[in-house]
Formats: structure tokens, sequence, C-alpha cells
């Protein structure tokens, strides 16, 4: 609770603190929260090129298959 709360019935002086410090608790929780949001949004990037990179590697064997099918549909 900030400390312009202490004017408020029932308010224990205890559980007050300067309003400035709960401004820096916030601050440092969205620079936090916006490295974590920066970071799973780098791992998501490296999860989809390796899944891209997995579906060119299926469609190149696909393509060799097929080339070995049509050569020996032609012999």
């Amino acid at each position: 609770m900030c400390t312009e709360c202490l004017y408020e019935p029932e308010v224990d002086v205890k559980q007050t603190f300067p309003i400035d410090k709960l401004r820096k608790m916030h601050i440092k929780k969205q620079k936090q929260s916006k490295l974590q949001e920066i970071f799973k949004l780098a791992n998501q990037g490296m999860k989809f090129k390796s899944m891209i990179s997995l579906v060119e590697n299926v469609m190149s064997k696909f393509a060799k298959i097929q080339k070995i099918q049509q050569t020996k549909f032609m012999i």
C-alpha cells in the first residue's frame, strides 16, 4: 500500500511504502516480462526454422523417390 493510504482508517503503517518504490517495482516487472517475451519469440523462431528444414528434407526425399519411379516407369 502506498503512503498516501495512511490516512485511510484501519491501515497499518507497516504495510505502507513509498509510491516511487511501487513505480520502480512495476517498471522492473515490465522489463522482465518484455525479456521473457523476446526469449519466447526467439525460441519460436528457431523451432519454426527447424520445422521448415525438416519439411524441405522430406520434400527433397519425396522428389527423389518420384524421379526414381518415373525412370522405372519409362523402362
